[in-house]
């Protein structure tokens, strides 16, 4: 079933009422069964609202520009929707820029300069591609053409939020090419100094806060496969994350350069003795071939840097970073 949740500010009351009949005969016609609308008559009134709706925010605001305050317009409540996030589209009703009623509110002066800086002030405070400025129709019009023109306002403002609430709620990839500088050894030139990369992000914004761009970590091609499956009811983003499978360590295969095989250990248990169960003194004591019989594998040579009072500056190690185990001679009965 789809809901909407919509704050109309006016403080003309007949209007309030006609604006409100008028959004929800068209809401519904355009398919919302279920439209619920909230008022307010003043700025401070409709603000009050915009920072308690942080949590749930509205989906529609229709927001008038003269409220009748010396001090605060509808542009100071579109700062607070704005800044709280607290509505995804708002449709700014206008009639300040073609009537004067402005100027026995907030004086001319005032009323001049909003006139002059309306919408540039309007799209600096809430995101452009969301907000939509429509002039009111004047208040010297009869009421049968400010009617029909009215509902035609309405009737576009609804066509353009069936738009825009399809980008409310983006999950997707894309491919971000970038330069990165290229890697040469110390004296060589390189013919290039950068090449293109393209690496896989993520574009994610829930609900009304900013489009995020992120690289593509923390199991996101997980997630959207989760959130693109054909389920009877749909799965949440939060549902989406517990239901990712963790990421399991892989185990590691002896011999790897990450985890070396001590030769000694390894010659003694395929004598078929157990060198892990014994003790440090119970190994010293075990017989040792000699060392063309004991392979220790390839020796890898390390540099290790002691202090300067030292003067011998490396050292030969294994494999395991033992020093080699010089071979004792078999001792008889």
């Amino acid at each position: 079933m789809k809901t909407l949740r919509m704050l109309a500010v006016e403080d003309d009351p007949i209007l309030l009422a006609e604006l409100k009949k008028l959004y929800r005969e068209t809401l519904v016609r355009h398919g919302f069964e279920s439209v619920t609308i909230e008022e307010a008559e003043s700025a401070e009134e409709a603000r009050t609202l915009a920072k308690a709706a942080r949590a749930n925010p509205y989906d529609l605001v229709s927001l008038d520009v003269n409220l009748g305050d010396q001090h605060m317009t509808g542009l100071d409540v579109l700062n607070t929707l704005g800044r709280f996030q607290s509505a995804w589209m708002v449709a700014l009703l206008t009639g300040v820029e073609t009537d004067g009623t402005v100027d026995s509110t907030m004086g001319p002066v005032t009323g001049n300069a909003l006139r002059k800086r309306l919408r540039p002030d309007a799209y600096s405070r809430f995101p452009a591609e969301r907000l939509l400025v429509v002039e009111k129709p004047l208040s010297a019009m009869d009421n049968l053409a400010r009617t029909k023109l009215l509902a035609d306002r309405v009737e576009q403002i609804a066509l353009v939020y069936a738009e825009v609430s399809r980008l409310r709620y983006i999950f997707r990839p894309i491919d971000v090419t970038s330069l990165e500088r290229v890697k040469v050894a110390r004296g060589v030139k390189a013919k290039k100094k950068f090449i293109e990369t393209t690496s896989r992000h993520w574009q994610i914004r829930f609900n009304c806060g900013d489009i995020r761009t992120l690289p593509d970590k923390a199991g996101f091609a997980t997630l959207h496969r989760l959130l693109s499956l054909d389920r009877g009811e749909s799965l949440t983003p939060e549902a989406a994350l517990v239901a990712e499978p963790k990421n399991e360590k892989v185990a590691k295969t002896p011999g790897t350069e990450d985890n070396p095989v001590d030769p000694v250990a390894a010659y003694f248990v395929n004598q078929g003795i157990r060198w892990s169960e014994l003790d440090q003194v119970q190994q010293e004591r075990l017989p040792c071939a000699s060392s063309a019989t004991l392979n220790f594998g390839p020796i890898r040579t390390t540099k290790i840097y002691l202090p300067k009072r030292r003067t011998n500056s490396t050292a030969s190690l294994t494999n395991s970073g033992h020093l080699p185990v010089p071979p004792r001679p078999l001792t008889r009965g």
